[in-house]
C-alpha cells in the first residue's frame, strides 16, 4: 500500500525511495547516512520473512523517511514525499491494528461461554490447572504474523499462506 500510494496528481511518490543513490555518484549520502535503507531492501526483507512484527517493518519505514529528511533540504519534493509516505504507513498500520483487534474481539466473544471471562476478572474459583492452564498459556503466547508486501505476486501470497497454515 505504501509503495503503490499515489498523490492527488496520480504520481507514485515512492519512486524516489525504491533504490538508494549510487555510492559512486552520491558518496556524501553514505557519509551522512549511517543506516541506509530503501524500499527494495524492505520488500526483500518482507519476502524473506525477516520482520518478526509490523513494528519491525515500521522501524525500517521510519528510518527510510528519517534518512530522506536528514539528507534532503526541508521543502524539497523528496523531503515532503517522505512525510506523506510515513503518514500513509501509519494509516495502514492503524488499519491493521484495528482489524486485528476486531478479529480478537470476535474470537473472544465466540469463545466466551457466559459473557464474561473469569480469568480476566481474577475469579479463578473452580478452575483446575487442566481446565484453565492451557487456555491461559495460549493467551500469553505471541502469534507470529507474516507481513506481506503489496508488490508480492499472488503466487508469493499463496506460498506465504500455505507456510502460515502449515
Amino acid at each position: 500500500m505504501v509503495i503503490n500510494y499515489k498523490d492527488g496528481l496520480g504520481r507514485q511518490i515512492s519512486k524516489g525511495f525504491i533504490q538508494l543513490p549510487s555510492r559512486k555518484e552520491v558518496p556524501e549520502y553514505y557519509e551522512l547516512i549511517r543506516k541506509p535503507v530503501d524500499f527494495r531492501r524492505i520488500r526483500e526483507r518482507v519476502r524473506n520473512h525477516k520482520y518478526r512484527s509490523v513494528g519491525d517493518l515500521e522501524k525500517d519505514i521510519i528510518l527510510l523517511c528519517h534518512n530522506a529528511q536528514t539528507f534532503n533540504l526541508e521543502g524539497s519534493q523528496i523531503f515532503e514525499d517522505s512525510i506523506v509516505l510515513k503518514s500513509v504507513f501509519e494509516s495502514a498500520r492503524q488499519r491493521i491494528v484495528s482489524d486485528d483487534e476486531e478479529k480478537q474481539d470476535s474470537t473472544a466473544i465466540r469463545n466466551d461461554d457466559g459473557g464474561r471471562d473469569n480469568h480476566e476478572n481474577g475469579d479463578n474459583a473452580g478452575d483446575t490447572e487442566d481446565e484453565g492452564g492451557e487456555e491461559e498459556r495460549s493467551r500469553k503466547m505471541k502469534v507470529k504474523k507474516t507481513v506481506n508486501s503489496d508488490v508480492d505476486s499472488d503466487e508469493d501470497l499463496e506460498d506465504n499462506t500455505a507456510k502460515d497454515e502449515g
